[in-house]
């Protein structure tokens, strides 16, 4: 998405009168950077967005309420096996609530034993109760997750766990001795932390080592690359060097998600 397409989004939107938003987090985010370059906004009051299908993470959700206000987001968790589906918990972003009469959930260890002790990461496992076509009957879904409170009668049987994480989308950076760091730790909430650069992703092949593929927004310089880069060594307290690459596009994946980290390593050693 260029600013250009950003404009003739905007043109459509206002026409059209459109109040809401549905879509991937990385594009909408993007989109609200254009339209912060572009200084305009909807002319109709955003009322609300659905995100889909890739984790949110919260430098994105500070950018589009710089951009647009106080905008209710909708967050969600699902699979195209329709075993699962769990909304984001009011005022506790990260953290989800599985629909009991969607699916029964459960949170497994290495093992296959029930997580039973909050905090602890599990497997997500799924039996649908809806597809009559193909039921699915406990699911492994390969997405990760970390337990919040188990289902009970107080909680209506609704199984909380926070940081979602899908098998596709490895939001995890490896450090050189071998131990894991999550992006969303290293990276500040602070939309400014990204101020001039227009799109980033992080590619790892390598323990301890990242590179930085990045676009810059028209009219930056690489230093704003580079003040990244120095801010992320830093906080990853020198354990992880990183690296920097200018790239014309960053390639979106199929049916065009767009992911954080790029990670090539077998996470399953690490």
């Amino acid at each position: 998405m260029t600013v250009a397409d950003a404009e003739v989004y905007l043109d459509l939107i206002d026409a059209r009168a459109i109040s809401y938003f549905y879509g991937y987090p990385s594009a909408i985010e993007l989109f609200c950077r254009h339209m912060r370059t572009l200084n305009r906004t909807p002319k109709r009051p955003v009322k609300g967005m659905m995100m889909i299908s890739e984790p949110v993470y919260q430098h994105q959700r500070e950018i589009i309420r710089g951009v647009l206000g106080d905008v209710p987001l909708s967050c969600f968790y699902g699979l195209s096996e329709k075993v699962l589906f769990a909304e984001e918990l009011p005022g506790s972003p990260g953290s989800y609530e599985f629909n009991p009469l969607y699916g029964l959930a459960e949170l497994v260890d290495a093992a296959g034993a029930p997580v039973t002790e909050t905090g602890k990461e599990g497997r997500l496992i799924g039996t649908g109760f809806l597809s009559t076509g193909m039921p699915f009957i406990r699911y492994d879904t390969g997405d990760s997750a970390r337990l919040l409170e188990l289902p009970n009668e107080a909680n209506g049987q609704r199984l909380k766990v926070q940081t979602i994480m899908p098998r596709r989308n490895v939001d995890y950076l490896v450090a050189a001795d071998g131990s894991r760091i999550v992006t969303t730790y290293l990276v500040p909430d602070d939309p400014a932390f990204f101020d001039g650069i227009e799109e980033v992703q992080f590619y790892q092949d390598r323990p301890g080592e990242v590179l930085i593929r990045y676009i810059l927004t028209a009219g930056a310089q690489s230093a704003s690359a580079k003040r990244v880069a120095e801010t992320l060594v830093d906080r990853a307290c020198g354990r992880i060097q990183f690296y920097l690459k200018h790239v014309d596009r960053i390639a979106a994946g199929r049916g065009g998600k767009r992911a954080l980290v790029d990670q090539r390593l077998d996470m399953s050693r690490y």
